[in-house]
């Protein structure tokens, strides 16, 4: 799952495409072992195995309509996104929040800001590697810039909106959830 829904792509990368077959005959690998040792396991952890089961095809499922193929799914009421324009309405009534980006992402930051974050992050430039990777990763300083542009917007959207919540509010529990 966490090959398939990398926002890094090199030449080398697999086709998102073979990378989604690849999630799906894993997850077909899973159901096919688990399905008949199922009533072997207590049903607490049935429930567990087969909650999360179920979040993994649909987060699959959201990755691949919503970024793979540069849709959206259908929003029955915008209203109900907590953005910056609609989180007042919320703060009396709401502890928790969900803050809705998405229409940030891809979307570029300003050139100062972009130069901003990479200026400060210099540690993203240069040779990675990941235990249980064969391979180290080459990250470029315009490779990271280009991941700036597509998500660094989004990201100072939501510190916007989370600060104008806590100004509201007083400080807040924060959680990331990532789709």
């Amino acid at each position: 799952m966490e090959e398939y829904t990398s926002v890094v792509e090199y030449d080398n990368t697999p086709t998102k495409e073979s990378r989604r077959k690849k999630v799906g005959d894993k997850m077909t690998e899973f159901y096919d072992y688990y399905k008949p040792r199922r009533i072997y396991l207590p049903k607490g952890t049935q429930a567990n195995i087969d909650a999360f089961a179920k979040q993994l095809g649909v987060t699959t499922m959201t990755f691949m309509f919503d970024v793979e193929h540069n849709r959206q799914r259908a929003v029955k009421n915008p209203e109900d996104d907590i953005r910056l324009e609609t989180v007042d309405r919320f703060i009396p009534h709401s502890d928790f929040y969900t803050i809705d980006v998405a229409d940030s992402i891809g979307k570029p930051a300003s050139a100062a800001d972009v130069e901003a974050f990479v200026g400060r992050h210099p540690e993203l430039i240069g040779t990675i590697s990941i235990p249980h990777i064969d391979q180290p990763f080459a990250i470029t300083r315009a490779e990271v810039e280009r991941v700036a542009n597509k998500f660094l917007l989004a990201a100072q959207d939501a510190g916007k909106i989370y600060q104008h919540i806590v100004t509201a509010k007083g400080s807040l529990f924060l959680r990331l959830i990532y789709p």
